[in-house]
């Protein structure tokens, strides 16, 4: 197989990937939008991480087609994924730190940081950005559309994305630890499973952010007729993709997501609902108590 063959076999999988992240993030934000008793202060925070998700993946697909790289949507294609890059990273920390102020912080109520969570979700990518495109540095890179200049790419995407990333890592760090010597004593058996099953999502996000930043520098540093450049795409894909089919197995396709969507058809329907929620009204009472913390339900 010629390089060119491999080339173009990757960008195909590259977009079936993406596309299939996509789909998994807007299917998610659906699910938690429409249920609405998933609607949670934590399920909100997720539903912004999945717009990031969205915008990402579909802007890393057109920055794919030749067509585009060429003409002078270029430049703005590249300031929107910068922008949805940096907005996936922080809000990827948003939730981590949200999930810690609710198991390590108890003192403090995370729905009184929502300003806060908004002006880093969305303001610190916006300065970036602003600060990138005052440079005039977006354009053609690495075969694909993102910065041209090397100077503002480490300034305004490889140094950021280091300490949100490190910010984060210190979270878990914190978090592993009560997850091992306190969570015990947070509840019962449910509410246990429920936090670690949201504990390893996040693990999962914060993963997938960490080597898409990593990878994500690294390709538009190579040349795109290398080998390297391909095995970093796919790479590079393969980790942006994942957080889209993470967030859609831990939110849309939890037990509680699908009893709930049974007992909406049901009644849209008018079919009795079959696999209703036998706890209902049970499960609304309990989770009032914790319902920014209990995400996921299993």
């Amino acid at each position: 197989m010629s390089y060119e063959d491999e080339y173009e076999a990757a960008e195909t999988l590259s977009r079936v990937l993406l596309s299939i992240s996509a789909a998994c993030a807007l299917a998610t934000l659906a699910t938690l939008v429409c249920l609405r008793p998933l609607w949670n202060f934590t399920n909100r925070l997720v539903c912004f991480l999945c717009v990031t998700i969205i915008f990402s993946d579909i802007c890393l697909i057109l920055t794919s087609v030749d067509r585009i790289v060429d003409s002078s949507f270029c430049k703005g294609i590249a300031a929107i994924l910068h922008f949805s890059l940096m907005a996936n990273y922080c809000w990827t920390c948003i939730v981590t730190f949200n999930f810690f102020v609710i198991i390590v912080r108890r003192s403090l109520t995370p729905e009184t940081l929502h300003l806060l969570y908004h002006g880093i979700g969305w303001g610190v990518p916006s300065v970036l950005c602003i600060a990138a495109g005052a440079s005039s540095s977006y354009g053609r890179a690495g075969g694909g559309c993102f910065f041209e200049k090397d100077e503002a790419r480490f300034a305004t995407f490889f140094v950021p994305g280091f300490l949100i990333i490190t910010f984060n890592a210190i979270l878990f760090v914190f978090l592993v630890r009560e997850v091992r010597e306190t969570m015990s004593l947070s509840g019962g058996a449910s509410t246990i499973h429920s936090r670690r099953v949201e504990f390893l999502s996040y693990f999962v996000f914060f993963s997938s952010s960490s080597f898409s930043w990593l990878l994500g520098y690294v390709l538009y540093t190579l040349d795109p007729n290398t080998p390297e450049h391909v095995a970093i795409l796919i790479l590079f894909t393969i980790a942006v993709s994942l957080q889209g089919a993470c967030v859609f197995a831990s939110y849309a396709l939890s037990k509680r997501a699908v009893h709930e969507w049974r007992y909406l058809l049901g009644q849209i329907t008018c079919l009795s609902p079959v696999g209703k929620w036998e706890t209902r009204g049970a499960v609304s009472s309990s989770t009032a108590s914790t319902a920014s913390s209990s995400a996921v339900l299993d």
